[in-house]
């Protein structure tokens, strides 16, 4: 019974700390200059993740762990029912990896875009990769998506409001220290009427 007690005041202990931000030295992380433009059949989104970098995530790259940002890019048509969630016309991931090789002192960058366009089998996949000496590109390459071209919506779909939804998922945290949680950030923009 005895041990029962110094466990109970450690929990207690453990869950009152809980409210204090983790000491990564990152500020918060808000998806930033969210553009899309129409260019006859694409629409072309651009923007970029402001605060996604702390020390935990610099000294992951600096050890020469691939870091990888997915951002997830919807086009979404409010359906005519309010209760009904709003219908995927377009879905693209773009996956950005950085990966620092210290004997070389470059950084590999690698991008894999994935369009999944509703209605075909098949998602379109493109792959493109470099190499970079500076920090600075290596972190633009992983917190910026720039002119990323998405199919324009049928003429019909656009009668319906629509709005692009971006989802960046930074990596994983650890809340307490044992419960993992996705560290993610999102964004919207209604499009159109």
């Amino acid at each position: 019974m005895n041990l029962l007690r110094p466990c109970g005041l450690l929990l207690v202990a453990t869950l009152a700390r809980a409210e204090v931000p983790e000491p990564d030295g990152r500020p918060e992380a808000t998806i930033q200059d969210l553009d899309v433009r129409e260019g006859g059949e694409t629409l072309e989104v651009s923007f970029r993740v402001d605060g996604a970098f702390g020390l935990d995530t610099r000294e992951r790259i600096q050890s020469g762990m691939p870091v990888t940002f997915s951002h997830r890019v919807e086009l979404l048509a409010r359906r005519a029912v309010p209760i009904v969630p709003s219908r995927v016309l377009v879905l693209a991931v773009v996956d950005s990896t950085v990966r620092y090789d210290s004997l070389t002192r470059q950084y590999y960058l690698s991008r894999r875009i994935r369009r999944d366009l509703r209605g075909e089998d098949e998602p379109v996949v493109e792959e493109t990769s470099m190499t970079t000496l500076l920090s600075s590109e290596a972190e633009a390459w992983l917190a910026s998506v720039n002119d990323l071209a998405l199919p324009a919506p049928p003429p019909a779909a656009r009668e319906h409001k629509l709005r692009l939804k971006v989802r960046t998922i930074l990596g994983r945290r650890y809340h307490l220290l044992i419960f993992p949680a996705t560290d993610s950030v999102d964004a919207e923009r209604v499009l159109g009427p």
